[in-house]
């Protein structure tokens, strides 16, 4: 908190945000300044374009509208390869974002005097708000963003504009109605406002937020949006409106004192990691989980070394045959419990695991990209080099066959073709791959998923704690799991029965007594988020994992 509110007077939120955004950073419902990233790139844009303009309109206006249609093509075409590439920086950057402000810098330099036909207006008036309203309504969290799909809701925006530059339509009527006109007047406001709103709610909640906390929330954005457009944009406006000088001075220097407040408040949050002695030391104790993940991230790691990384006993000094771990991130949070049964059996485990890639031969996702099709070739040539003949499998099975629970797509599987449906490529590939792994005479232990909660664990326990409920008051029944992972648990069955594979349930040794599965145990996370284990939560697993290594016989 007290970083991001750094970040906003100094005009750098997208950079801060964009830093924070990867995998395994702090999810976006516990950020309640997120909303300021959008800020600081049109303060970005504001700073640097009116310089840029300057050196335009030395060379004239016609030079000024090319030289601006100039930037909008490099910068939708940087924003198009870099929304594939780079979804992240493309999101909180300003390059990629350019031709969006610049569409409306062309809507002011360009001037047409010859007059259209009011049918011309009407038709690209409405266009306009088509193009819109079907951004609004088809655009999902699958959707690549900025890039070309961008263009639709931009240029809707730009078509609504131009089309009510020389007469008013019946579109500009109906923006015109009262309650929509003022929703537009409080946009700002409201913009600053709904979103920290949400992050409060959610953490005094404690889970989803219910339909009446939603309509609490909506209503409560509105009237301090409209107190912040009465009292502080209008103010403003209408000061420099009257080019009342003092009036414009007071206000900048107001603005300039209450930036160093802020500035001032963020830093102490930041140096003081958030004044921790507010909370108990039990309640601290829940929010400091340890690392799963040891940065080994094998497809990389063995593009640079050419072989895959060791944790256990050194090879040198194994009394045992090794052991493959294979998987994605949720085999990276076992780590710790492998490493441990490896160190106790005196046995090297090799680790190839990297986060969203499925265990399996010949496929990859969008998330991660083609460069994975190779991975899983990759791996069973290293168990040859390595003369490994154990293997433990595990991932999360389910994100590459449905998509998740807010409709996220980006994780489904896909093969080179790809010319068939998730579940049915998965379950080709699983079958594929523990085909070869049984032609090389090697063991397969093969584990289902662990339970995936609702929320952030860490955050989760430590506000039940501070507000003196049980640490388990959010979790997840078993039946719930079971239901939700229904589609992936039949398809899994089909495919097991039919292979030598050993199946592991982690279930058992995850849930308590009374069919709910915990979030914390013994006063201690059991995750690390929503769906990675704790290396706490891994060490609960180790008597599944024991009988691994147990079977493995001494040279």
């Amino acid at each position: 908190m007290g970083k991001s509110i750094i970040a906003q007077p100094a005009l750098a939120a997208n950079f801060y945000f964009w830093r924070e955004s990867g995998y395994f950073e702090t999810a976006a419902e516990y950020q309640p300044l997120l909303q300021t990233w959008s800020l600081a790139v049109e303060e970005q844009f504001y700073l640097f374009f009116p310089l840029v303009m300057i050196l335009l309109f030395k060379l004239g206006r016609k030079a000024a509208v090319i030289g601006v249609a100039g930037l909008i093509a490099v910068s939708l075409g940087w924003s198009i390869f870099s929304t594939k590439a780079f979804p992240s920086l493309s999101f909180y950057l300003l390059p990629s974002r350019i031709w969006e402000l610049d569409l409306g810098v062309v809507l002011a330099l360009i001037q047409i005097r010859r007059e259209r036909p009011r049918w011309v207006n009407e038709l690209v008036s409405w266009g306009g708000i088509a193009m819109i309203l079907a951004a609004v309504f088809r655009f999902d969290l699958n959707t690549p963003f900025p890039g070309y799909t961008a263009l639709l809701p931009c240029l809707g925006a730009a078509f609504v504009i131009f089309g009510n530059a020389q007469q008013a339509t019946t579109a500009s009527a109906l923006l015109g109605w009262t309650p929509i006109r003022f929703v537009g007047l409080i946009s700002y406001s409201l913009y600053l406002w709904h979103w920290p709103l949400i992050v409060f709610a959610r953490y005094l909640s404690l889970g989803e937020l219910t339909t009446p906390i939603k309509a609490i929330i909506f209503v409560l954005s509105l009237i301090l949006a409209a107190l912040s457009w009465r009292f502080v944009e209008r103010p403003f406006r209408k000061a420099k409106e009257r080019e009342a000088k003092g009036a414009i001075r007071r206000v900048l220097m107001i603005g300039a004192a209450v930036s160093a407040l802020t500035l001032s408040l963020g830093l102490a949050l930041s140096k003081s990691e958030g004044f921790p002695n507010r909370f108990s030391a039990e309640t601290l104790a829940l929010g400091e989980v340890e690392s799963p993940f040891t940065g080994m991230r094998s497809r990389d790691y063995l593009a640079e070394n050419g072989t895959l990384p060791a944790i256990g006993s050194p090879k040198e000094e194994a009394t045992r045959p090794p052991v493959l771990i294979w998987g994605d991130s949720h085999a990276m949070s076992l780590l710790t419990a492998f490493d441990d049964l490896g160190r106790k059996y005196e046995s090297t485990v090799y680790v190839a695991a990297h986060p969203s890639t499925p265990p399996l031969t010949g496929t990859w996702t969008p998330r991660i990209g083609r460069g994975a099709l190779r991975w899983g070739d990759d791996v069973l040539d290293q168990l040859e080099t390595l003369e490994i003949k154990t293997v433990f499998i595990t991932g999360r099975w389910g994100l590459y066959i449905e998509p998740t629970a807010d409709g996220d797509r980006r994780n489904l599987i896909a093969n080179e073709s790809g010319s068939a449906e998730a579940p049915e490529i998965f379950e080709e590939a699983l079958q594929e791959t523990l085909l070869r792994l049984d032609e090389m005479g090697v063991k397969v232990w093969f584990m289902d998923d662990v339970p995936l909660q609702s929320h952030s664990v860490p955050e989760t326990v430590m506000l039940a704690s501070i507000r003196g409920k049980g640490l388990n008051v959010a979790a997840k029944s078993r039946e719930d799991f079971w239901v939700e992972t229904h589609v992936t648990r039949t398809l899994l069955e089909r495919v097991l029965s039919g292979s030598s594979a050993l199946r592991l349930d982690p279930i058992p040794l995850l849930a308590d007594q009374d069919g709910f599965l915990p979030m914390a145990r013994d006063g201690k996370p059991l995750y690390s988020d929503e769906h990675h284990l704790s290396p706490f939560g891994a060490e609960q697993l180790k008597p599944l994992f024991e009988p691994i290594f147990e079977s493995t016989h001494r040279p």
